[in-house]
């Protein structure tokens, strides 16, 4: 039977909003709590997250997810008060219990009741509960006196009230989830009668309090019998018992009761809360902003173009009248952009943050111990950056912890601490962002590389021994290579290298090795800052215009035919004693000579592009200039060209394709 939440759609979107939220923090946080386990402040902003979550999950009345948070809630609050130890089993079992709450939530979603065994989990939870003596105040201890306030005496003696009862009841000391039915108890409660007093107080009750007894004192109008029998039918409530007996003593307290003391006011001067001023921006939106962005780019290059004919033909005045309003709209378009980007580009912390846990779980599985250092969490990336990298940095990270450290012993034995160390760091660098993934492992050996590669079928032995070691070391991105020599459900089946380089090249992107056997091995990944709107150098060849990504030009050269060497069949050209492999986009794309072209190639222009540490030269007619561009998608029947990355229009209506740097580097290459 489907679930029914009483929600609308919009109501649904802040819940999921704000749970993953609250979910990130907690994953986060716990590992933390792991390595410090005495900060009080970690142990504050888990309590809260949790505390909220349960909040949200009472507001939609979403029992199951509010049971279980309670029962978490319950332990969080004794490990805040010192009263739980934190060991590896018990983060074990909290980050269960988060996975549990992970999948509840998406009962929202679907509708349909999850696996998650709420019960158990909260059983598990609850075990760790009696692991320790309880002190003052806890499950075997007995609650609070009830206080009758000033207030409460005023609400029983008003004329006219619903009669008064106090309520008591008692948890079943074998319960799983003491806090959890307290909590029951008191919103059960609430629903029948107007609440006016309780111990453990409403506050305790809500933040998961160990107390096994609860008594209250209320207004209602049902009478004795069905508020009892209301109240018996909660389970694992035992002693429930309700008299309309409420007479306090003289002042208001019972017999032994503390003398209540006033609240401290605030004080003048005292700081006041800061509100937090950012907006959530959905991505849709954003991308319309970016969109409209570039229609603003492709008007100003069209209105240059305007003035540039108007001046050939002389127009003095409408040139001066045309070039202000283009330098004023040069200038908010400017700032427009510069503004939109700030907007699109997001701290890479909100990825980073996933992963703590990814590390912790691995490495458990693998019995081995790491130490997760992250660095530069402050640099910001686009998001849809952001959003497409995540798969190929988990399976660094995997690969880091699986085949790049050694297991404790083998480590000792190395002479390296028993302890390994992943690093995950991100830093901007020449208008790129480079992320890198290290481990000071056992490295990559080049000669396990070509073995490798020998015995599952990819080369010959002879050809095998003639790659040097850059290039054995490189074959670890081809499909199904694997030094692994056992299969298992994280590694061993040549999956994942090829597909880590795939997507961060679609992405414009590189991967780089730095390794060396014993010592450990470094991943490069170099991203460009945005996907939407680049700089490019405009080439022609032919009647075709493309767009060579400014951040990979190195330099340009006028070529003459006679400049281009054959060296093993393969075309070069020698630029400052480095010989570098030539790629004539004319043949490439079969491009026929256009108007005003070179014809035969005799004359041209030399475009020497770099990707990672390799450089080739592009053979092309003609440059226009540097431009920004638009990047805009080539549609389903150009998409997979080799060579094209996307298409732009530019200011006089022609299109331009842009190159796929990567792309043409390879085939220069292997040309």
């Amino acid at each position: 039977m489907p679930l029914t939440f009483d929600v609308s759609p919009d109501e649904i979107e802040a819940f999921m909003e704000d749970t993953n939220e609250q979910l990130a923090v907690l994953d986060q946080t716990i590992v933390e709590l792991e390595a410090r386990p005495n900060d009080e402040v970690l142990l504050q902003a888990i309590f809260r997250a949790a505390h909220t979550l349960k909040g949200n999950a009472g507001l939609i009345q979403h029992h199951r997810m509010a049971d279980l948070t309670h029962a978490l809630e319950t332990v969080l609050d004794r490990l805040r008060k010192g009263q739980l130890a934190v060991t590896p089993a018990l983060i074990d079992v909290i980050l269960s219990s988060v996975d549990g709450l992970k999948a509840l939530k998406e009962e929202l979603v679907t509708r349909e009741e999850s696996a998650v065994d709420v019960e158990a989990a909260a059983h598990r939870l609850h075990a760790f509960e009696q692991d320790e003596p309880a002190t003052a105040g806890g499950a075997s201890g007995n609650a609070s006196p009830l206080l009758l306030t000033p207030e409460v005496l005023e609400r029983l003696g008003r004329p006219g009230a619903a009669p008064a009862y106090r309520i008591t009841a008692s948890v079943d000391a074998s319960s799983i989830a003491p806090a959890a039915r307290i909590y029951q108890l008191h919103t059960a409660l609430g629903e029948l009668a107007d609440v006016l007093a309780t111990t453990p107080p409403p506050d305790e009750i809500e933040m998961g309090s160990t107390a096994a007894r609860y008594e209250a004192v209320a207004l209602s109008e049902m009478g004795v019998e069905k508020l009892q029998e209301a109240l018996a039918a909660i389970p694992e409530v035992l002693a429930v018992e309700v008299t309309d007996q409420v007479a306090p003593c003289p002042d208001g307290r019972p017999d032994g009761a503390p003398a209540p003391t006033p609240e401290a006011a605030p004080t003048a001067g005292s700081p006041s809360v800061e509100l937090d001023t950012r907006v959530r921006i959905s991505t849709s939106q954003l991308d319309r902003l970016m969109n409209l962005t570039g229609e603003l780019v492709v008007s100003r290059t069209h209105l240059l173009q305007i003035e540039s004919d108007i001046a050939a033909r002389r127009d003095e005045g409408a040139t001066t009248d045309l070039n202000q309003v283009t330098v004023h709209l040069s200038r908010i378009i400017d700032q427009l952009h510069e503004e939109v980007m700030r907007a699109r580009m997001v701290p890479v912390s909100s990825l980073f943050v996933k992963f703590p846990r990814l590390v912790r779980d691995v490495s458990r599985r693998l019995n081995k111990n790491v130490e997760f250092i992250i660095e530069g969490q402050e640099t910001e990336l686009d998001r849809s950056v952001i959003e497409a990298i995540g798969d190929p940095i988990i399976h660094l990270l995997r690969n880091a912890i699986d085949h790049g450290l050694e297991p404790p012993e083998e480590r000792r034995r190395a002479g390296k601490p028993e302890t390994g160390t992943v690093r995950l760091a991100a830093r901007q660098q020449e208008g790129h962002i480079r992320i890198t993934v290290s481990d000071d492992g056992q490295g990559i050996d080049p000669d396990t590389m070509r073995r490798s590669a020998v015995e599952k079928g990819q080369m010959s032995r002879e050809d095998a021994q003639a790659l040097s070691d850059a290039e054995a070391i490189e074959l670890i991105f081809r499909p199904g290579m694997s030094t692994k020599q056992q299969v298992t459900d994280l590694s061993g089946r040549g999956v994942g290298m090829d597909i880590v380089r795939t997507n961060i090249e679609r992405l414009n992107g590189s991967v780089e090795i730095q390794t060396e056997v014993g010592v450990g091995t470094t991943f490069e990944l170099a991203l460009p800052l945005t996907l939407a709107i680049i700089p490019a150098m405009l080439v022609t060849t032919g009647n075709n215009v493309y767009a060579v990504p400014l951040s990979s030009v190195v330099e340009v050269h006028r070529l003459t035919e006679r400049q281009i060497l054959t060296v093993d069949g393969r075309e070069v050209i020698r630029l400052r004693n480095q010989v570098l492999p030539v790629l004539h986009l004319r043949r490439l794309f079969h491009v026929e000579a256009g108007n005003g072209s070179n014809g035969h190639g005799a004359i041209g222009q030399l475009v020497v592009i770099r990707w990672g540490r390799t450089e080739a030269g592009l053979v092309v007619d003609e440059l226009i200039g540097n431009q920004q561009v638009v990047i805009k998608s080539l549609g389903p029947l150009l998409t997979g060209i080799r060579g094209l990355a996307g298409g732009s229009i530019l200011g006089n209506g022609r299109i331009a394709l842009i190159l796929d740097v990567p792309n043409l580097i390879k085939l220069a290459a292997r040309r």
